[in-house]
């Protein structure tokens, strides 16, 4: 009887959730008067400049902005910081119109964030996991976090048993490199050669291609926009309202690029600490991966709201895990529900504050206790 509410609340939820986004995104898409998903938006131009022959302007925040006019009421350019990689896999995107291929988009990516929970969740915690707030937020950004998670959890559930799909998952987050860069580490801890290998195959793949596709002058283009990224996040070109690391906190709240960029460092040493701890007392992948997964959203001081989808992936390897303390459950329904209130909050207010960084803390708070719980007891059934 229980289980039949909790089907029904999610069923529910995930009903609720599915009709306001899809008229959201209507209202986005067809409603001069209401601002464009405007995440996709960049990707859509980037793609076209491509088409174009012109990829290296996809860098150019005006040469952005001729294309973004030309299909939607935004009258303005974009930062664009993805390597051509990403360009070049987007570039199928430019033979459609911007609404047709934002709907392709969203829809194949929400697609296979569900594949990829579905496959490696628990069955009887399958529908509340499936209607986690942060699949519906990243589709109203027009983001590629959901593909990007699902390729986070793919490869980290399967770096074990299947090590090449693993490093193939791990290569493709190359166009992200701020995602990718953990993974990588995680298979040379785990011993997982096949995969690294794997990895860095496909990651040079994707390079020859985007130079095929595109030829080197975007690389240029993006090695020397790079460099301008700290810049841009001080004077607000790369706006700080819908950022979660603490990074941009401070700078909400007035602080310099200097101390900001400090005391960034320093949270990414205490989550740094905590996943070392936890690798160190445990061999469990699930464990491990939410923990990697936790230091990832630490890593970059430019990460955006809608990359929480990514702690949908953690909460989903947590859950594989079984009899979980109430406190500990406590703490998951917290991860479930925080990136709703961090959206919320983040409109509402001008001047936002994410908590991001206590979220971490909490989980990876659980990630070691689990740990210790789980040593204590093989050390006692060995002894």
């Amino acid at each position: 009887m229980k289980k039949k509410y909790l089907d029904l609340i999610s069923w529910s939820i995930f009903l609720f959730f599915l009709i306001f986004t899809i008229l959201l995104v209507y209202q986005s898409l067809y409603e001069p008067t209401i601002p464009e998903a405007k995440d996709f938006i960049a990707f859509w131009s980037a793609a076209k400049l491509s088409a174009l022959g012109r990829p290296e302007d996809a860098y150019n925040i005006a040469k952005m902005a001729e294309v973004v006019g030309s299909a939607s009421s935004i009258e303005q350019g974009f930062s664009w910081l993805y390597p051509p990689t990403f360009q070049a896999i987007a570039l199928p995107l430019s033979l459609l119109t911007y609404p047709t291929a934002f709907i392709l988009f969203s829809t194949c990516t929400f697609l296979m964030m569900l594949i990829a929970l579905i496959y490696f969740s628990r069955r009887e915690l399958l529908l509340p996991i499936i209607t986690a707030p942060t699949l519906f937020i990243a589709v109203t950004f027009g983001q590629n976090s959901m593909l990007t998670a699902a390729l986070g959890i793919t490869a980290i559930t399967l770096i074990q048993k299947k090590p090449v799909f693993s490093g193939i998952c791990i290569g493709i987050l190359s166009i992200k490199p701020h995602l990718f860069v953990l993974l990588p580490l995680f298979a040379i801890i785990e011993k997982q050669w096949k995969t690294l290998g794997y990895a860095i195959a496909t990651t040079i793949f994707l390079l020859l291609l985007s130079i095929i596709l595109l030829g080197p002058s975007p690389w240029c283009s993006f090695f020397e926009n790079v460099p301008m990224a700290p810049t841009w996040l001080q004077n607000g070109v790369l706006p700080t309202d819908l950022m979660t690391s603490i990074a941009a906190n401070m700078l909400n709240f007035g602080f310099k690029i200097k101390s900001a960029i400090i005391i960034h460092t320093l949270n990414l040493i205490i989550v740094s600490i905590s996943t070392i701890t936890a690798f160190k007392l445990t061999k469990n992948i699930n464990l491990r991966g939410a923990a990697i997964i936790v230091l990832t959203l630490n890593l970059s001081p430019y990460m955006y709201t809608y990359e929480l989808t990514w702690l949908t992936a953690a909460l989903a390897l947590l859950l594989i895990e079984r009899s979980w303390k109430r406190n500990h459950k406590i703490i998951m329904i917290g991860c479930w529900i925080f990136p709703l209130i961090d959206f919320i909050q983040n409109i509402i207010y001008e001047k936002s504050f994410s908590l991001t960084f206590l979220i971490s803390y909490l989980l990876l708070y659980i990630i070691i206790q689990r740990a210790r719980e789980e040593r204590l007891q093989l050390t006692h059934n060995l002894g």
